[in-house]
């Protein structure tokens, strides 16, 4: 009984759609649930840059992968004694990390209640229930993002910062102070339709 219990909470806290209610006898929903994909734009469909109402939070996925790059990269010295990386050492660190595209192929669109998020690790669409649409072009604009983001700051700037506060406040240097992605765009959400409603 006890795992009918932690199955409808876990039901209930991500927000699954059942058609039917809750069978009395076992706690389950006696419907399907269901999860629809994310319904594209033309720009997020075609666009080979991340479009604009995304770039906040493709941001957010970046600063968290270099950030995740260089804790493994400064964890690696424990052992060594050393106290900081060296120039090649960061370097490297940041540029296997926008040039691998494993990284960002855990990346996708996601639609949570309505919401379109861009949703992997580090950013707040990977907390929502849904079905993620990945692969395609996500990928490849968080590369070019992740590129272009390393250029405007400098990985110099993006050490030295990862330094100073311990990856705390890397996503505010990269996607507030040094780019305006997270000034300019802002999440698109979109109209229920007579069928959602």
């Amino acid at each position: 009984m006890a795992h009918v219990r932690v199955l409808v909470l876990l039901l209930a806290v991500v927000g699954v759609h059942c058609d039917d209610e809750i069978n009395p006898e076992t706690g389950l929903p006696t419907g399907k649930m269901t999860f629809k994909p994310p319904k594209m734009d033309e720009e997020e469909e075609h666009s080979t840059i991340m479009p604009s109402h995304f770039r906040c939070q493709g941001c957010q996925a970046v600063s968290y992968q270099i950030n995740s790059a260089l804790t493994a990269a400064t964890d690696k010295l424990a052992s060594k004694k050393k106290r900081k990386l060296v120039e090649s050492e960061y370097t490297d660190a940041i540029d296997n990390t926008c040039d691998d595209i494993s990284i960002w192929d855990r990346y996708g669109l996601k639609d949570a209640n309505g919401v379109k998020y861009l949703s992997g690790p580090g950013t707040e669409g990977d907390q929502h229930a849904g079905m993620m649409h990945g692969g395609g072009k996500w990928p490849y604009r968080l590369k070019s993002m992740c590129y272009e983001l390393v250029g405007e700051a400098g990985d110099d700037e993006i050490y030295e910062e990862f330094v100073k506060h311990g990856g705390a406040l890397l996503e505010n240097f990269l996607c507030h102070e040094t780019s305006n992605s997270c000034i300019e765009a802002q999440r698109r959400v979109p109209k229920p339709s007579k069928e959602e409603l």
